[in-house]
């Protein structure tokens, strides 16, 4: 019987590296703000974006 916290540590490095719940991800496609780093799904999100403070002071 082993320590606690004596694992082997190949098999907890093979453990983490196994990705889980892949299905659950989505490919996304949207714009991406170079200027504020952000990033908008839909075009309309991304116009009223391009309309605030934020956005217009990041442009400075």
């Amino acid at each position: 019987m082993g320590i606690l916290g004596d694992a082997n540590p190949e098999e907890e490095t093979a453990a983490v590296s196994k990705p889980k719940a892949l299905d659950m991800l989505v490919p996304q496609a949207g714009f991406f703000c170079q200027i504020c780093s952000l990033f908008y799904a839909d075009e309309p999100s991304m116009i009223n974006h391009c309309r605030t403070a934020l956005h217009r002071h990041n442009m400075e």
